[in-house]
């Protein structure tokens, strides 16, 4: 599944997905960070001005640093991560000793051997992924 959204100043966002549910976290994603987005993109039409108006040869500006809600991975680039057996389900639940936990799991049937499903990928608490994460 795939979906092209157009913002205002004509960027081109996508998101796509394996799945329905990998497309949705795909467009949650581009949801929860579409100010970003926007931020980036007037950044991108303000720095195209200083060489329209004819100051050609300045140097741009350096990048800002990431805030501190961005993170590295797969997520950040609005793509749901994978394993060997497609894209990998997001889980936030509270374990059986009353501790919350999230991560991306392995998407392979539930009647799979434990031996052969890929090793979960959790998100520590307290990080922009724990805060940021999709469910």
């Amino acid at each position: 599944m795939q979906a092209s959204f157009k913002t205002a100043k004509g960027t081109l966002i996508n998101a796509k997905g394996d799945s329905e549910e990998s497309f949705r976290m795909s467009v949650a994603v581009i949801h929860d960070h579409i100010q970003e987005i926007l931020e980036v993109e007037q950044k991108i039409a303000a720095a195209g001005n200083v060489v329209a108006s004819g100051m050609t040869g300045a140097t741009p500006p350096p990048p800002p640093p990431p805030s501190s809600d961005s993170f590295g991975g797969s997520f950040t680039d609005a793509a749901v991560p994978s394993c060997k057996h497609g894209p990998r389900v997001p889980i936030s639940k509270v374990g059986t000793d009353g501790k919350p936990y999230k991560g991306w799991f392995c998407s392979a049937p539930k009647d799979t051997p434990k031996a052969d499903k890929c090793k979960n990928n959790y998100a520590t608490q307290g990080t922009p992924e724990w805060n940021n994460f999709p469910v």
